[in-house]
């Protein structure tokens, strides 16, 4: 199983926290690197993963609303898919 690491200490830019996901899991090529395509991608996955999401209060200072919104669109894509494992520390 594939674990993913989002900290808000050392992402620097939105752009890496979709970097990240593109090489960790492998998305197409037509990734859209905004939160919507993330939902989608995220929603397709067959592959296990556990997601976590670290130091979001960091992130939130940061980026603001995308921080959250991000919890929001990994939250839901854990609910709806059972590949997904899901963990968040402030």
């Amino acid at each position: 199983m594939k674990e993913i690491i989002i900290d808000g200490d050392k992402i620097e830019s939105k752009s890496e926290v979709h970097e990240i996901f593109v090489k960790e899991l492998d998305f197409p090529d037509y990734y859209g690197n905004n939160l919507d395509a993330l939902a989608d991608c995220l929603d397709e996955l067959n592959t296990p993963v556990t997601i976590r999401y670290i130091n979001r209060e960091r992130m939130k200072m940061k980026f603001g609303r995308f921080a959250t919104v991000l919890s929001s669109v990994i939250k839901l894509a854990a609910k709806h898919n059972p590949k997904i494992t899901y963990y968040e520390s402030k």
